[in-house]
Order: structure tokens, then sequence, then C-alpha cells
């Protein structure tokens, strides 16, 4: 994920940490820059979730395996 945000170049900071269950593993990103946050979310087509109270916005973003592999390639030169 941390390569995927640095390759959409946010302007601001950012911040990563991740909870792993049996079943999944869910990433937690917070964006200094609101518009950094909504260039991830349109890239990985997310949808608003406020599950949390307190929380200003929530969104969901599944990422499958082809994107990843897809993400963590090398540019090419």
């Amino acid at each position: 994920m941390k390569l995927l945000i640095e390759r959409l170049q946010p302007e601001g900071d950012f911040a990563l940490s991740c909870e792993q269950t049996s079943l999944e593993t869910t990433l937690f990103c917070a964006f200094e820059q609101a518009s950094d946050a909504s260039v991830i979310i349109d890239a990985l087509c997310g949808h608003e979730d406020n599950r949390h109270q307190g929380w200003a916005s929530e969104f969901h973003c599944s990422i499958d395996k082809a994107t990843v592999d897809a993400v963590s390639r090398k540019p090419l030169p």
C-alpha cells in the first residue's frame, strides 16, 4: 500500500497501519491532505462507510491479488 500511495505522489504526509486476522488484512491509511485521500479512494474505487463514531469519513477498498502484483512491480526504465 505504501508503494501505491507513493506512486500516486501525495502532496502531504500519510500514515499506515494494519490489522491482520485469519481471513484478511485490513490496512488503515490517514492523510494530511483531503485531496490525497480522494486520489487513493478514486484509484481503488472506494466506498464510504462511516462505522466508527467520531470519524469524519471512512472509506473501504478491496485490493485483489492482480492489483497487488501490478503495484509491487518495479517501474519500467
